[in-house]
């Protein structure tokens, strides 16, 4: 007990002895403020980079969501209403109003789709035709191996 009594007056004595002793120690203080302003610098940019990379991840969550959407609309053209038949994604509370799916495959541009398509199928039957040279190489064996040789390059064709 004598021991920890005299180590908390010794203690006592000597802590914040700098201060007591010079009281406008500017130094210190100019280095305190310093501190103080690079942590909140460090918070501000870490709290920005958090909100970045949520902002990331929301446009990256966005542009897969029109991914699929742009890959499931051709599919679903005929699931929208007409003036007597109420389509599959149409509001169940009796409005006139479109959903937002109808709403989509209304303003869908079809045509440019097929068109697209057509040009990328066309495409690739042009391909398969230069594939179809005469075999080079005689034999069953051979000839299995030749088509797998001459198709490794080509695109299959897009099915829907």
């Amino acid at each position: 007990d004598y021991y920890n009594l005299m180590a908390t007056k010794i203690q006592r004595t000597w802590r914040a002895y700098r201060f007591r002793t010079d009281p406008n120690n500017f130094g210190s203080l100019k280095f305190y403020k310093h501190t103080e302003l690079v942590n909140k610098q460090a918070v501000m940019n870490m709290h920005q980079f958090y909100v970045d990379q949520i902002n990331i991840q929301n446009k990256a969550l966005t542009e897969e969501k029109m991914e699929w959407m742009h890959y499931i609309l051709p599919k679903l053209h005929h699931l929208i209403r007409t003036k007597h038949i109420p389509g599959i994604y149409s509001l169940k509370d009796g409005s006139t109003n479109l959903s937002p799916i109808e709403k989509l495959l209304a303003c869908y541009n079809f045509f440019t789709f097929m068109a697209d398509l057509n040009l990328l199928r066309a495409k690739n039957t042009k391909q398969l035709q230069i594939c179809k040279a005469p075999y080079k190489w005689k034999g069953s064996l051979f000839l299995r191996e030749e088509k797998v040789w001459k198709r490794k390059n080509v695109i299959e064709n897009p099915r829907l």
